[in-house]
């Protein structure tokens, strides 16, 4: 099947494929109605009594979908909107299919055809198409893509064959046997063998621009795992996932014999597909002699079959999937986090609950626990849910631990601010696995501090690319590191090779953002400002690289335009947060109060995490009621306790409103927790003074003087208050 990928359409594909009738669907979204017509090779598309045509230049897929692509100008080659189910036999909306409710609202909505997800020159072509030759052109926005052969061919995988061809064409009469001049996978270890499939089966991000096989998944691709929403709390699939990522979470891969070479042909099908429980011989032996008995279902039958129980199939966007986790059945995970599990998707009228209770009566050993446990970790992690850390992070360097299941946990802790997660990211820094190093270096995106920069110092000399690229991200990511030039040769290597990871993909969006945000750290916001309009062009709803454009604009003096960006962003997503927020204090910088307040009330709303938005409420609302803004500077500290500024705020505006009781008791106790700073020295002495404890007030003063994680001039204004 690999080397039909993608074949050439023509009038005899469409008599040997596909029925002979036109058919049409209304796009949603799009109002535009559009009718594909085999027979004539075009797809029509009628849109505000326009009428317009699109050749069909070739066909993708074959075994349970054939998707369409036709050729656009600037060297576009799109797929079409509508696309044929082969095992169905049924035409279907190509975006309709793609979206992802998973149960929760109404979900999101189909792309229009012509959005760039679906343009094949932008990532499609390197799983199906042979010896690709692309480029693109962002000044102008034009593509230029030519390959070899439609498909995947023998050189994909063995490499260029030329040599192969003239070292046996000349010596086929003679009888010898040269050299292959040719990557053979017999010679692989199985990592290097299952590597070789990988980065067409994974829900990937490439790191560089070309793999050849042999090498390692790792120094050139990054891998989706379960933080994605596209899986469930379990690592079940819940959307387009490939097959990598649960087959590293597979017992029989984790044992570094099993190669997809086993179960499957050098083009792609299944070896077993008579006697599919062959596929688990010669290691289980003992389990297939006497399925019946393993399994509980009838020997003979579909139930009794190991793949039906370990590795049931899933379908999305009308394409059908087996799990390679090859994990037993968890009902207990979909009764308590709605997973995908084998039971209940043969027995389809009976409940989880029911086949959680028939596990449990057969395996009283409980093996679901784990597993539980494991998902309801993470589920935690992924709503921001922290109470239970040290779990966390033990459960991380815990032997047998699905190291999927750390990477995903890792990650999640990328958007945690609590200094906490060090301890996790040092843990996961030693692992043995690449893939939980990359994630642990991720971890500590934002963090600072010396034990931070040793750690991100130390992954920037890894043997993988992937660890060293996501060092250099997180060290990148606090402007103090790449300001100051305190790299070492090595992180200097890693950013480089960083960079580069961003640039290899100049229509990318995403590598385009992470781009700007990597020259706005370096303090370059010519270069900054650059990447974020590219990405903006690219995909101008990109409500992110607005709110990180208005940064770079007003580093860079141009206030206008950093406002500007921000209302683009609300126009877009009136509700968005951190456009709210930044656009709030903007204003409020501005001195426009009302509108600003506006706007971080909005932002709060959205986020009632955001202490910098309570904190600024607080200062707003002090104009008009201090109750009010006792009550904002209150939540602020309830947020970010140890945060000097938030905790003087408190005090200064319960002061405002007459409570100085309270006030000093407020300045006291911070100073007991070791949250200091001159505004809090200052305000309690100034405090204690009103009150004639004139003693108790150069005590403060003095305490603060010698208080050295305080600015010596800070110090020295505190010093002179207490010889007064």
């Amino acid at each position: 099947m690999h080397g039909l990928s993608v074949r050439a359409y023509d009038s005899d594909f469409a008599k040997s494929f596909l029925p002979s009738e036109p058919w049409s669907v209304v796009l949603a979204g799009e109002s535009s109605r559009v009718t594909i017509k085999p027979g004539d090779g075009v797809l029509e598309e009628r849109k505000n009594d326009r009428t317009s045509d699109y050749a069909i230049s070739f066909a993708v897929g074959g075994k349970n979908v054939l998707y369409f692509l036709t050729e656009l100008d600037r060297g576009r080659i799109q797929t079409l909107p509508i696309a044929y189910d082969v095992r169905a036999s049924s035409w279907f909306h190509t975006a309709g299919a793609n979206l992802r409710h998973f149960g929760q609202g109404s979900g999101d909505a189909p792309l229009p055809w012509r959005d760039r997800a679906y343009t094949f020159n932008n990532s499609c072509y390197r799983c199906h198409v042979s010896q690709a030759r692309t480029s693109y052109d962002p000044a102008i926005d034009v593509y230029s893509l030519t390959w070899s052969e439609p498909g995947i061919n023998c050189e994909t995988c063995h490499g260029p064959a030329a040599d192969h061809i003239r070292a046996f064409s000349s010596r086929m009469d003679s009888g010898a046997h040269p050299d292959l001049h040719l990557i053979s996978a017999k010679r692989f270890a199985p990592a290097q063998s299952n590597d070789l499939c990988s980065p067409c089966h994974a829900k990937m991000l490439p790191l560089t621009a070309a793999y050849t096989p042999g090498e390692r998944f790792f120094d050139h691709f990054d891998l989706v795992t379960w933080e994605d929403p596209d899986f469930a709390a379990d690592g079940r699939d819940l959307g387009e996932n490939y097959t990598m990522t649960s087959w590293l979470t597979s017992p029989c891969r984790r044992a570094k014999t099993l190669t997809c070479m086993h179960c499957h042909t050098s083009s792609g099908r299944f070896r077993f597909v008579n006697e599919p429980d062959k596929a688990c011989l010669p290691c289980h032996a003992e389990r297939v002699r006497d399925a019946a008995s393993h399994s509980r279902h009838a020997a003979g039958t579909k139930g009794a079959q190991c793949i039906s129980c370990h590795m049931p199939k899933s379908e999305f966007a009308r394409m059908s999937r087996s799990d390679h986790s090859m994990r037993p059945p968890t009902p207990g995970v979909t009764e308590r986090f709605g997973s995908p599990n084998a039971c209940t998707q043969c027995h389809n009228e009976k409940s989880a609950s029911w086949a959680d209770s028939v596990v449990r009566k057969w395996h009283p050993n409980d093996f679901q626990r784990p597993v539980l446990e494991m998902s309801a970790r993470l589920e935690e992690a992924k709503k921001g849910v922290w109470t239970r850390f040290e779990d966390m992070k033990r459960s991380i360097g815990k032997n047998g631990r699905e190291e999927v299941y750390a990477a995903s946990l890792l990650r999640a802790m990328r958007n945690w601010p609590d200094k906490q997660k060090v301890e996790a990211a040092d843990i996961g820094l030693k692992d043995q696995s690449p893939l939980v190093r990359a994630a642990a270096a991720q971890a500590l995106y934002g963090s600072t501090g010396p034990r931070v920069e040793s750690l991100l110092q130390s992954a920037a000399g890894d043997s993988i690319r992937l660890v060293r690229v996501r060092a250099a991200e997180s060290y990148a990511s606090v402007a103090v590191n790449v300001r100051q030039q305190k790299a070492s040769d090595r992180m200097i290597d890693a950013l480089n090779e960083y960079v580069a990871f961003l640039m290899a993909r100049p229509d990318d969006h995403a590598s385009l953002y992470n781009l700007g945000n990597y020259y706005a750290s370096t303090g370059d916001q010519k270069n900054a400002i650059s990447a974020y309009e590219r990405a903006l062009t690219l995909r101008p709803e990109f409500v992110s690289a607005r709110v990180n454009a208005s940064f770079a604009y007003e580093a860079a003096g141009r206030n206008s335009e950093a406002e500007q960006q921000l209302r683009m962003a609300l126009s877009a997503d009136p509700w968005n947060v951190a456009a709210n927020l930044n656009l709030g204090l903007l204003l409020a910088g501005r001195g426009e109060a009302t509108d600003a307040e506006t706007r971080l009330r909005a932002a709060y709303t959205g986020d009632t995490t955001l202490a910098v938005a309570a904190y600024n409420l607080a200062i707003l609302t002090a104009r008009y009621d201090r109750n009010e803004s006792v009550r904002w500077s209150m939540r602020a500290v309830a947020l970010r306790p140890l945060e000097p500024k938030y905790v003087f705020a408190r005090a200064f505006y319960l002061h405002e409103a007459g409570k100085e009781e309270e006030a000093i008791g407020v300045l006291r106790a911070a100073l007991r927790d070791k949250t200091s700073s001159a505004d809090i020295y200052g305000l309690l002495g100034e405090l204690l003074e009103s009150r004639s404890s004139f003693a108790e007030a150069r005590k403060v003063y003095l305490q603060g003087a010698n208080d050295v994680t305080i600015p010596a001039s800070e110090r020295d204004m505190l010093a002179s208050k207490a010889a007064r």
